[in-house]
């Protein structure tokens, strides 16, 4: 996102918390949303390590412990 007078680099936004259910646009209706998972029972969750030239954000399924994704975002204000 970018705003008038902001830095032009914009910014990274990230939700974290639990998801029991995962939803996403419906095929049927894009205008609607559609459970996108058949184990509401297997939720997923994402955690974040904040370091000075770096965050990282994995998810992760809460019942095996695996991890489903990791995303490294570079903090673009870090002068090392």
């Amino acid at each position: 996102m970018r705003s008038t007078g902001g830095d032009t680099d914009g910014f990274t936004a990230i939700n974290t918390g639990g998801l029991a259910m995962e939803f996403g646009p419906s095929p049927d209706n894009p205008w609607d949303e559609d459970s996108m998972t058949d184990r509401p029972e297997s939720p997923s969750v994402l955690t974040m390590a904040v370091y000075p030239d770096r965050t990282v954000v994995r998810a992760f399924d809460v019942l095996t412990g695996e991890q489903i994704n990791e995303v490294e975002v570079a903090n673009p204000l870090y002068r090392g």
